[in-house]
């Protein structure tokens, strides 16, 4: 059968504070779940010369409250939240691409587009220089615009053989692009900073 416990005292009962010793001062040292003798009484103890000490510094249910076994945390029926595509501390947030240091940290700045590089290779830049990393920039603070504006139009239906292109491959008007450099135009280059007319008044000032 399994064996009788005692009903629970308050942390302040005098009994938390009765231990088995030979004196009271190996009571105090010895003081255990196996040495406590919670009636007070001689008997308790084992052994000859063993009696059981009041009084003892020694607290009962802080052994209780060390030796008790974890419990489960207790389950909440709800979703589980989900966990953002890439950590705000990642170090691969802050890998972006430019011909320096301070042109990577400012590639995310006054509307430019930057070009992340995760992987921290300079192959990722495809040509806006090399890979930089620890930079100011944060890819889970910047929110990149859309390639193409939405327009009221809508959309032609779909025809069964292809159209011609508006413009031969070879136009030089398709590799025009806005920048304050030619580096960073090639670098850069977007449908948002192509100017097909090839003149400086289809750029932003400074470009």
């Amino acid at each position: 059968s399994a064996t009788p416990t005692f009903s629970p005292v308050p942390y302040d009962h005098k009994s938390n504070h009765f231990f088995c010793g030979k004196s009271y001062t190996d009571a105090a040292a010895q003081c255990s779940l196996e040495t406590h003798c919670r009636s007070g009484l001689h008997s308790q103890c084992g052994g000859i010369g063993m009696y059981c000490w009041p009084g003892v510094t020694c607290h009962l249910q802080d052994f209780v409250a060390s030796t008790a076994p974890q419990t489960a945390s207790p389950t909440i029926d709800s979703e589980r939240p989900t966990k953002s595509p890439s950590d705000y501390d990642d170090p691969r947030n802050s890998r972006f691409c430019g011909v320096s240091w301070s042109d990577a940290s400012d590639s995310c700045k006054n509307g430019r587009r930057p070009r992340w590089c995760p992987r921290g290779t300079d192959e990722e830049c495809r040509g806006s220089g090399v890979c930089w990393a620890d930079t100011m920039c944060d890819i889970s603070e910047i929110t990149f615009p859309p390639s193409l504006k939405p327009t009221n139009n809508p959309t032609e239906p779909a025809t069964w053989s292809p159209t011609d292109s508006p413009l031969e491959y070879s136009d030089p008007s398709n590799t025009s692009f806005c920048g304050r450099s030619y580096m960073e135009a090639e670098a850069y280059c977007s449908v948002e900073t192509h100017c097909p007319n090839m003149l400086h008044t289809e750029c932003s000032a400074g470009q």
